[in-house]
């Protein structure tokens, strides 16, 4: 029995005498034609675009097809007929761009709703949109943090070739969505961090006061410092800011301080 999948990819530019067309058309799964003229083929320009354009409109028709038939087959193993299946949308905002495909929805599911493991896909509510890893890397990480919501809306639909997918609005509530998960995953391992060390959510200790009058400063030497800034800063210009945060604030360059208190 077949247990992996095959993906392959292949793009052909080849003169014809058929009539040129206004965009692509499919002729079947993930197959698409655009007949255009020898002017725009011999562009690189124009041709880039049309190339990036036709593949983009294959690529998100193969993945919605594919993501359906892992559903049916799923649904399969479970009910084992498709007679019974309720189909539904499922909605996937990706680096591919956006995609709606069909799945298929039996009653035995339902058991299975709060179980991740036991659902081919994430369960969604309402109109919710799945959203990739690469969606947010490329809408979050490198747009919303660094540009306005209406530009990183314009330029992720620009890059994946679909004209007004993912709007400004969408973008905004996805991107205040994470941060609030962001913050809650923080305070969480803050809290879980007091805890372990002894100390109410309010930062006291749990146990009878200890006598911290023997308190160690522990510092680090500069080079050590300075090599593990490079090994962990996202991007080289925040070298400076993370060493700032890890000294007294005024005397940078010239002293890192790691404190703790050991109690003896």
């Amino acid at each position: 029995m077949a247990n992996n999948y095959k993906v392959k990819v292949q793009v052909k530019i080849e003169e014809c005498a058929d009539i040129t067309t206004d965009g692509p058309s499919k002729e079947d799964v993930g197959v698409f034609e655009w007949v255009v003229s020898a002017e725009q083929a011999r562009s690189i320009d124009e041709c880039e675009q049309i190339v990036l354009r036709i593949t983009h409109d294959a690529l998100r028709d193969t993945f919605g097809h594919h993501l359906t038939s892992v559903s049916q087959q799923y649904a399969l193993e479970i009910a084992g007929s498709l007679e019974k299946c309720e189909v539904k949308p499922y909605r996937v905002d990706g680096e591919i761009g956006r995609v709606t495909f069909d799945t298929y929805w039996v009653e035995q599911m339902e058991e299975q709703r709060d179980d991740p493991a036991g659902m081919p896909f994430p369960v969604l509510h309402a109109k919710e949109w799945y959203r990739t890893t690469g969606f947010k890397e490329l809408a979050l990480v490198y747009g919303s943090t660094e540009k306005s919501y209406r530009k990183t809306s314009d330029l992720i639909n620009r890059v994946r070739h679909q004209e007004d997918a993912t709007p400004s609005r969408t973008l905004r509530e996805n991107t205040e969505y994470e941060g609030r998960q962001i913050m809650a995953h923080v305070e969480q391992q803050a809290l879980e961090i007091l805890h372990e060390h002894g100390f109410t959510t309010e930062g006291t200790p749990t146990e009878p006061a200890v006598d911290r009058r023997e308190q160690v400063l522990v510092t680090l030497p500069l080079a050590q410092v300075e090599q593990a800034i490079q090994a962990c800063a996202p991007e080289p210009e925040w070298g400076e800011e993370m060493a700032l945060s890890m000294c007294c604030g005024w005397c940078w360059p010239s002293c890192f301080i790691i404190t703790c208190c050991s109690t003896t």
